[in-house]
């Protein structure tokens, strides 16, 4: 799985990179101080659990932006740099999300 994180951080704008359960716990992260990682990885949680949000979704300031997939059974967030492209990192994180997922099921 961690190499499958790093992979993610080759992509030009990309800061850091964690995987959580759908219940908040950080599985691992990478780029990612372990604190920081853990407190977003509960607070991503507990907005997902507040509101009626899609599988996939994000939010930005000046600074850096937040972008959350979500799958069957876990979460795939990545920090990133302000104005990252939207889609290709959506795509990205879907795909790598997808294949993580895929090898712990097996």
């Amino acid at each position: 799985m961690e190499n499958q994180l790093l992979e993610l951080l080759e992509y030009r704008g990309v800061l850091g990179v964690l995987t959580t359960s759908l219940d908040g716990l950080l599985v691992a992260s990478v780029a990612v101080a372990t604190e920081d990682a853990e407190l977003i990885a509960a607070s991503t949680a507990n907005r997902e659990d507040q509101s009626d949000i899609a599988n996939y979704w994000t939010t930005s300031s000046e600074t850096g932006a937040l972008h959350v997939a979500r799958g069957r059974e876990m979460r795939l967030i990545v920090l990133s740099e302000p104005g990252i492209d939207q889609d290709s990192i959506r795509e990205l994180m879907t795909g790598q999300l997808q294949s993580i997922e895929d090898a712990i099921s097996v």
